[in-house]
């Protein structure tokens, strides 16, 4: 009986730990990858939107600074990108969130864009405001929505689109007054309809 107690006692011991770090983690600063429209699927040559947001900043000082890249299987998903005649350049279909760019494009650099074919090999955007004031410093959810196509020749399956561990640095995450904060990560995927890959061939001789 005393065993049985104890073993008792260790579980509900265990599932109240879980429980005060579900709840923990669900207050941390957090980077959120999500499928706009919530698409659970796409098929080969498809375009699709995924969203950045930086949610539970409201413990934070606010940020000044933040870079958030998306990592994505490059044989899979492309970044849409068009030529912008005005600026005469090519500009991925990146649209950020009105409080981070509230007043000028200025403050907003986007990862590099082949300036002949308009190919990238990453998505990437950076938010700097080093002389925000008390009253410019963010704390809005939505970061930015990125728009993806999906490649002709995609191999079907499930993938992931993920905040780009190489490029993820708490320093890149600059709070107003000075100092940085970790964030959390929450990731996101979708299903592929593409091609299907070619069975290898028998090397079996009848």
């Amino acid at each position: 009986m005393k065993k049985l107690l104890a073993i008792l006692f260790s579980v509900l011991m265990l599932c109240a730990l879980m429980s005060f770090t579900t709840v923990a983690a669900a207050d941390e600063p957090t980077i959120v990858l999500s499928i706009v429209d919530e698409l659970e699927e796409v098929n080969a040559g498809d375009e699709f939107q995924v969203e950045v947001n930086l949610e539970n900043l409201d413990g934070t000082a606010g940020l000044i600074g933040a870079l958030v890249e998306i990592g994505y299987d490059h044989d899979v998903f492309e970044l849409v990108t068009y030529f912008d005649e005005d600026e005469e350049m090519w500009m991925p279909s990146i649209e950020v969130g009105s409080k981070y760019n509230a007043t000028s494009n200025k403050y907003i650099t986007f990862g590099p864009i082949d300036e002949e074919t308009g190919a990238s090999k990453n998505c990437l955007v950076n938010y700097v405001r080093g002389t925000a004031t008390a009253n410019q410093v963010r704390k809005e959810a939505h970061f930015y929505t990125a728009t993806f196509r999906v490649k002709e020749d995609a191999v079907s399956g499930t993938y992931d689109l993920y905040v780009n561990p190489d490029s993820y640095n708490p320093k890149n995450f600059a709070l107003y007054g000075g100092g940085y904060t970790e964030m959390a990560i929450a990731n996101t995927s979708i299903k592929v309809n593409g091609s299907e890959p070619t069975p290898p061939e028998c090397e079996h001789e009848y």
